[in-house]
Parts: structure tokens; sequence; C-alpha cells
């Protein structure tokens, strides 16, 4: 097995520098994606919520709630994720529809 980093005793971890200066910090972006789950009754929106729940996107749920017949979800996603991000979701819930895609705010500042 390979590492990403090398720890020889001439590498910048060496120098005496602190960490802070020889390893850039590194800082996630990501997007917040609002989606409307629905379904005819509030049986079929909970079926609905649970396949998507299930599914690889189910990592990215950070949060639901019920409005009526219908399911508010929040997805925490790296851009990059998006195109296959939509294209599961429309594969299992083709009845889901976007709300919203924000920039996501820093967890300190919220």
């Amino acid at each position: 097995m390979a590492y990403v980093y090398s720890f020889a005793a001439n590498g910048p971890l060496a120098s005496g520098l602190p960490p802070s200066e020889t390893v850039p910090p590194f800082r996630s972006s990501s997007v917040a994606l609002e989606v409307v789950v629905g379904g005819r009754t509030a049986d079929d929106t909970r079926a609905h919520l649970a396949r998507l729940i299930h599914s690889p996107l189910g990592v990215c749920v950070t949060r639901t709630y019920e409005s009526g017949n219908s399911a508010v979800v929040h997805l925490d996603m790296a851009p990059d994720d998006f195109g296959f991000m939509l294209d599961t979701l429309f594969a299992l819930v083709p009845e889901a529809t976007v709300r919203a895609l924000r920039p996501h705010a820093d967890r300190e500042g919220d």
C-alpha cells in the first residue's frame, strides 16, 4: 500500500515548522440541495423517503421533515457530485422536485 504523504527524515515535517505552516488547510466546499418528495398519500411519501434514505444518497441526507403529503429532504454534497446526485435521485423517485441549490454555509458560522 502506498501512502499519499511521505514522512522522510528530511521532509517538511522534519524542518521544525509547525504543521499549520507545512500542510495547507483542507476546506471542503459543499452545496445544500433541498428536494421535495411527494406521493398521493402520506404512506406513499414515506415509502419514497425510505427508498431515498436506503440508497447511496442516504449518506448525504442531513435533514427531513414532512409537510402535508410531501417530505422535504436536505442533502449535503460536493459540487462535483451534482450530476450523480440528480441522476440517482430521479431514478429512485421520479416524482421528486428540486426546490433549491445553495452554497453550504461553514459549520462554524452558521
